[in-house]
């Protein structure tokens, strides 16, 4: 869809001018943007999965001692060879993201890491819970 109105817009130019072109443009960035957080709601995090042939448990202890988030371990089994490793799980902030990925790197630079974004997540440190 944002393709499609640049199309247009830039269609446009001959007719309105570059002026209107880049105010139009700036228009569809803005709303684009207010959709996706009205859609997918203002507390999205991020969703870490890690899977390392042989260092997993070093990059679960970096993570315990130095990142304040829980975490869940999997067992997970390989497709193409089918030997047994362990996933990491690890849902966190999108500003806490890129010194967690550093930290998984420093670890492993070879582990496989899978990163998706979360629009909402609910449960322990999560989310807000009154006092009762």
């Amino acid at each position: 869809m944002l393709a499609t109105d640049a199309v247009i817009v830039l269609l446009t130019i001959p007719v309105f001018g570059f002026e209107a072109f880049l105010f139009s443009i700036l228009s569809i960035g803005i709303t684009s943007i207010v959709m996706t957080y009205i859609e997918t709601g203002l507390r999205r995090k991020k969703a870490i999965m890690v899977i390392s042939m042989n260092r997993t448990e070093e990059i679960r202890i970096v993570l315990r001692e130095q990142v304040n988030r829980g975490m869940t371990i999997f067992n997970a089994k390989g497709g193409n060879h089918l030997k047994d490793r362990n996933m990491i799980l690890m849902i966190v902030d999108n500003q806490e993201y890129p010194s967690i990925r550093n930290l998984i790197n420093e670890v492993d630079p070879k582990c496989f890491l899978i990163t998706y974004n979360v629009s909402e997540v609910h449960g322990e440190g999560f989310t807000y819970h009154p006092i009762q």
